[in-house]
């Protein structure tokens, strides 16, 4: 695919992001990545099975360090012109969704 070298990169670090506090903060056991591509836009899903938490509550926080990655992540994903969202809720898992356009073509 023809995605520019700043939409790869946008949408692995953010990835690699929901991966990471799957893993460090959330217990998970599991944990799917999807991407789908289509003409128009793209689309990054990553589940997991963890603890979860309250999105609100905690991007509210005073507390900086905990909202750090997530908010790295919303604001990785206007860079690109996307938007990125957080579901999640305690004992529900955690479901970070980024949607991007494309370029007319840009995955020929």
């Amino acid at each position: 695919s023809n995605l520019s070298p700043e939409l790869r990169t946008v949408i692995f670090r953010i990835a690699q992001e929901a991966v990471t506090n799957a893993v460090r903060h959330a217990s998970a056991t599991q944990v799917v990545i999807d991407l789908n591509i289509s003409p128009t836009s793209l689309r990054l899903q990553v589940q997991d099975d963890g603890v979860g938490f309250n999105v609100q509550e905690t991007l509210s926080s005073s507390t900086p360090r905990p909202r750090w990655g997530l908010l790295g992540m919303i604001e990785r994903a206007k860079l690109i012109g996307g938007e990125c969202q957080i579901i999640s809720q305690p004992g529900a898992g955690t479901r970070v969704e980024v949607v991007a356009p494309l370029e007319a073509g840009a995955n020929v």
